[in-house]
C-alpha cells in the first residue's frame, strides 16, 4: 500500500449539495463552477455527476477547461467561460457551443466579430469585480446588434450577469422585458456559486 495522501471524492455528496443548493430556490438557476478541474476533484466525473442531477449550467476560467467538460457532459447544458475569449479562441467556443462572458470593452469588440454566438455581459456593479462599466450599455448593443445579439436598454444594477441569444422573430430588442427570455438576466452569479463552490470542497 502507497504511504502518499490520498483524497476520496464522493460524488454523491457533491450531488447532494448542489441539490440542497438549489431546492432553496427552485425558480432559478443554480449552476455549478467547475472549473481549475473542479478545483481538483475532477471535472470530468464532477460535471456529469451533476448534469445527471438536473444541473444545467455550468461555469469554467478558460474555454480549453470548458472543452472538457463539453464532452464530459454532452450538448445540452450551458458553458460559461468567465475569462472570456481571444481571437485565438473564438473557434473554440463556436466547436464546443461554449458561452463566452464578456467583461471588457475589447472582448465585446471582438465577439461582434463573430457573427452571433451566444454570449454573457458582466456589467461591474461595485463589488470590486472585474467587469464592463455599466453606464455604457448602448454602446455594448450598438456592437453587438451586429450580431443580431441586443441588450435591453437599462441593465439592472442588482444584476452583474446578462446572458444574450439570437435574437428570434418579433424581438425587437428595446422595449422587451430582459426577465422574458432574451437577454436573460442571471443574478447572484457570484454569492449562490461561491456557496456551491464551498459546498463542493466540503464534499470531498
Amino acid at each position: 500500500m502507497s504511504s502518499l495522501p490520498r483524497a476520496t471524492v464522493h460524488l454523491e455528496n457533491i450531488v447532494a449539495n448542489w441539490r440542497t443548493l438549489a431546492a432553496l430556490n427552485p425558480k432559478t438557476t443554480t449552476s455549478a463552477v467547475v472549473k481549475a478541474n473542479a478545483y481538483g476533484l475532477g471535472a470530468a466525473k464532477v460535471a456529469p455527476a451533476l448534469a445527471k442531477a438536473g444541473c444545467d449550467t455550468f461555469f469554467v476560467a478558460y474555454p480549453e477547461e470548458g472543452a472538457v467538460v463539453r464532452e464530459a457532459i454532452g450538448p445540452g447544458p450551458a458553458i460559461f467561460v468567465l475569462n472570456g475569449p481571444s481571437h485565438s479562441t473564438v473557434e473554440l467556443f463556436r466547436a464546443q457551443k461554449l458561452t463566452a462572458v464578456l467583461s471588457s470593452e475589447a472582448h465585446v469588440a471582438l465577439w461582434a466579430e463573430t457573427g452571433g454566438l451566444p454570449c454573457a455581459l458582466h456589467f461591474d456593479t461595485g463589488m470590486n469585480r472585474l467587469g464592463l462599466p455599466k453606464g455604457q450599455p448602448r454602446q455594448f448593443g450598438r456592437l453587438l446588434s451586429r450580431t443580431g445579439l441586443w441588450l435591453p436598454a437599462d441593465p439592472a444594477g442588482h444584476c452583474p450577469l446578462w446572458r444574450l441569444h439570437p435574437a428570434g422573430a418579433g424581438q425587437t430588442g428595446a422595449g422587451r422585458d430582459p426577465r422574458s427570455g432574451n437577454p436573460e438576466c442571471l443574478p447572484g452569479k457570484g454569492r449562490r456559486n461561491r456557496r456551491l463552490r464551498r459546498a463542493v470542497h466540503g464534499a470531498v
